[in-house]
């Protein structure tokens, strides 16, 4: 299956409405992790602030979600599914996402400098192919390729899909060297290893999946042990945090791994280390 290629021009990824968002997402993600309230706030603002729904942002970044968030659709669906995004980017007023992206950028260059564009964003040459395809400054011959690229990825298969976005060797090492920078004091042993192991498995990784399962149920085992804890069993409210996250790891069923369930495992992971000190 032909892979989407590399873009043909400078793909100026400040200017890609998507990139900034799954950056800011990511940026809020290692935040919350890292309990930097006074950073999770200010990136919290500013995606309220800046795609707040209606808003110019917003609307694009929709656009771009109809694309890269699709999965396995039949062909005919997906030329239609292209023809009617395109027919919707008409719509949007360029002038007004310009400025909304200006005054996106400025604050993040503000509050975090230009580091954050470092961010690991797996789905970015996705991105940078829908940034050209909406482009009015690509030639038309371009403009096909774009879209025949494009709709080899909607239609593709999940495990092909991850061939699609292989990793840039250069981007993965910057942000895991940003990463380890950051967190290389503040982490526990086993939250590096779960974090390490998202960073490098694609969305549906069969190891990853092992791994969660094996960690939930050590997690859990950690659990039954504490109950019999001094602290534990002093403490009611402790207890019932207890049993409530037993109870969770005992029915939870893994479907879609994402940030969000790292966070929580993470956060499951922490507690187990401070209650059986």
């Amino acid at each position: 299956m032909q892979k989407l290629e590399k873009p043909k021009f400078k793909h100026n990824k400040k200017r890609n409405t998507a990139f900034l968002f799954e950056v800011l997402i990511k940026e809020l993600t290692k935040a919350t992790i890292n309990g930097d309230r006074e950073k999770t706030k200010v990136l919290s603002s500013l995606i309220k602030e800046h795609f707040k729904k209606n808003g110019a942002l917003d609307k694009e970044l929709i656009l771009y979600k109809q694309i890269y968030e699709t999965k396995k659709f039949p062909k005919e669906h997906a030329e239609k599914l292209l023809k009617e995004v395109r027919s919707e980017y008409e719509k949007i007023n360029e002038t007004e996402v310009f400025n909304e992206q200006s005054k996106l950028i400025a604050k993040l260059n503000k509050f975090f400098g230009p580091v954050i564009y470092d961010n690991f964003v797996p789905n970015y040459k996705v991105l940078a192919s829908i940034s050209q395809l909406f482009d009015k400054g690509v030639e038309p011959r371009k403009k096909v390729i774009l879209e025949n690229e494009l709709l080899q990825y909607i239609i593709a298969e999940e495990e092909e899909k991850s061939n699609l976005e292989p990793l840039d060797k250069f981007a993965m090492k910057r942000f895991i060297e940003k990463f380890n920078e950051v967190y290389s004091t503040s982490l526990l042993p086993q939250q590096k290893l779960l974090l390490s192991k998202y960073i490098n498995s694609s969305e549906d990784s069969v190891d990853l999946k092992i791994f969660l399962n094996e960690e939930f149920s050590r997690l859990k085992e950690e659990l039954e042990v504490s109950k019999d804890n001094s602290v534990v069993l002093e403490n009611e409210e402790i207890k019932q945090k207890v049993k409530k996250l037993s109870e969770m790891l005992s029915n939870f069923k893994i479907e879609t791994i994402n940030e969000e369930l790292i966070k929580k495992t993470m956060m499951i992971q922490e507690f187990v280390e401070e209650v059986n000190k």
